[in-house]
């Protein structure tokens, strides 16, 4: 790490309670926990500076208010998992890719390939 880097260790601690089946051979809540160190590293950037953004779901309002939030149905998950799923039934998200040059340099082309299981994406 030089002068122009900083290192932010953040200690985390998670509980998630579910409630997913009222049978009695089910315990409720199921309590999971998790814990663990985020490691942030920020660099004062060189070079190119380039922006990715990534959004999945309908862009919907939140209610009444002026707020808007992209959301993804759990309604095929909920039927799956409820076994009310009959025959194949697929559902398609959209996603929205956003790419943002630090300084508007014209790129001629810019490809997004599907990388390997444990990567998101590898650019060229």
């Amino acid at each position: 790490i030089s002068a122009d880097s900083i290192v932010i260790s953040i200690p985390v601690k998670g509980t998630t309670k579910g409630y997913n089946n009222q049978n009695a051979e089910f315990a409720n809540p199921h309590v999971s926990t998790a814990e663990g160190i985020i490691t942030a590293t920020y660099s004062k950037p060189s070079g190119d500076i380039w922006n990715i953004y990534t959004s999945v779901g309908k862009h919907e309002k939140v209610g009444s208010t002026s707020t808007y939030r992209y959301q993804v149905s759990k309604e095929v998950p909920t039927d799956i998992f409820n076994g009310n799923v009959y025959g194949d039934k697929t559902t398609v998200y959209p996603v929205k890719w956003e790419i943002v040059i630090g300084d508007y340099t014209s790129i001629d082309k810019i490809e997004l390939k599907e990388g390997k299981k444990d990567n998101l994406a590898a650019f060229s």
